[in-house]
């Protein structure tokens, strides 16, 4: 799939309901020749609903569809996704600019010069835009969201800031509560994509983290059940805690949450 610019790549799937098999990730191109998908820059993050069983060639999205995320020349990704209880498809990861021009109701947002963490809603029927967020932040390219899980009508997002974090214009961290490091986030979004609860890790020192500038805290998965959302991370360097509680360097992490009522 994709043309050899830059790598495409496959970074989550699920099996809806019917069958199908939905792709997540980055894609640099179009497919075996065609036309479709048209791809922003260098990479853009894609959603793929494929009918089961695969089809192969011209035919890959004939009873299918793919909405490709990106507006410019950088290297959007797709790094996470989850269906809702309707069938919508929930994706999470890092972009750049404005993914729908159009501004379909719930999905005017823009990351302006940001290259920043997204997450994106998708209808179950043709991938159109149902809500689209990206979050706001004063780092330029160190806030990503990597998971995403859902449980009723609750969708929780996990990934990454520095500096800020914020959504829909609602602050969640000041830079001045968070002025070094990077820190793990997971926030609690209703439906639409609005905040209800959110978590980030705390940074108490500005020690260095090996190979890289700053000591570090970085989510990677994420599944919610009925009673506990468990989230799973590690530190880099010292000085990271997860409420109160030191996290030593190099240490991988299994976090559980209490889900809001």
């Amino acid at each position: 799939m994709g043309q050899a610019r830059v790598t495409t790549s496959a970074r989550a799937v699920a099996v809806a309901e019917d069958g199908d098999v939905i792709l997540a990730g980055q894609i640099t191109g179009p497919l075996d020749g065609g036309a479709v998908p048209v791809v922003s820059g260098d990479a853009d993050g894609f959603v793929a609903r494929l009918q089961s069983p695969l089809a192969a060639g011209p035919a890959l999205f004939d009873d299918g569809w793919i909405t490709t995320l990106g507006d410019t020349e950088r290297r959007d990704r797709a790094n996470g996704m989850a269906l809702a209880d309707n069938g919508d498809v929930i994706v999470v990861g890092l972009g750049h600019g404005k993914f729908f021009p159009q501004d379909p109701p719930g999905c005017e947002d823009t990351s302006g010069d940001l290259y920043t963490a997204f997450v994106t809603r998708l209808a179950a029927a043709d991938g159109s835009c149902v809500a689209h967020e990206m979050l706001e932040s004063n780092a330029m390219q160190s806030t990503e969201a990597h998971a995403v899980a859902v449980r009723g009508q609750n969708v929780y997002v996990l990934g990454q800031f520095g500096r800020s974090l914020g959504v829909a214009g609602e602050s969640i961290a000041e830079e001045a509560d968070a002025p070094f490091g990077i820190r793990m986030f997971l926030l609690g979004l209703d439906e639409d994509l609005r905040l209800e609860t959110h978590f980030y890790s705390e940074q108490t020192a500005q020690d260095v983290c090996s190979g890289n500038e700053e000591a570090r805290a970085l989510g990677y998965d994420l599944a919610a059940g009925e009673d506990v959302v468990m989230a799973v991370a590690d530190a880099c360097g010292d000085g990271v805690q997860l409420a109160g509680t030191a996290i030593l360097d190099s240490d991988a992490f299994l976090a559980g949450f209490v889900p809001a009522p």
